[in-house]
């Protein structure tokens, strides 16, 4: 991978560990009674969305590789 693919993967788990620390404090405490989840929704569908592109581009690169 390149630097940019690099750091784009970098984003990719940052953003995944977000979502999981989210989640995490939200099944642990249950005190925590908000709308998190709904605000983040929106974030969500980017994050999900980028990641599926950003995959599907990689997949598309390591068979161009394996053909040259």
């Amino acid at each position: 991978m390149n630097t940019i693919q690099k750091n784009a993967h970098d984003l990719i788990l940052s953003d995944a560990r977000y979502f999981y620390s989210l989640l995490d404090i939200w099944k642990n405490n249950k005190k925590f009674n908000t709308n998190i989840w709904l605000m983040t929704l929106p974030y969500i569908g980017i994050f999900t969305d980028g990641a599926e592109q950003w995959y599907k581009k990689q997949k598309i690169l390591m068979l161009q590789s394996l053909i040259a």
